[in-house]
């Protein structure tokens, strides 16, 4: 896999892989490993090649699963089930 080197506002560059997902950030696979009550899908949501903030990096990926979320919880469906 290659690298890129991204600059933040103070001009500090971070290296994020193109493809994995990998966030520089945040431990992704900690999160992945934490048993929830009440996960929606049941599972953490990864956008594979998108770093630390994937709504700005491609926000046509983003915003399917973003989409999908709010109509359920527009639906109803998401309250039921956490049982408030």
């Amino acid at each position: 896999m290659g690298w890129f080197c991204r600059r933040d506002s103070l001009g500090r560059g971070h290296r994020n892989p193109d493809a994995s997902g990998a966030d520089p950030i945040v431990n992704l696979d900690y999160f992945d490993s934490i048993k929830y009550a009440n996960l929606w899908d049941e599972h953490c949501h990864r956008l594979a090649g998108l770093g630390h903030a994937p709504f700005w990096e491609s926000p046509g990926e983003f915003n399917s699963p973003l989409e999908r979320f709010l109509a359920h919880v527009e639906s109803g469906r998401a309250s039921a089930q956490s049982g408030t």
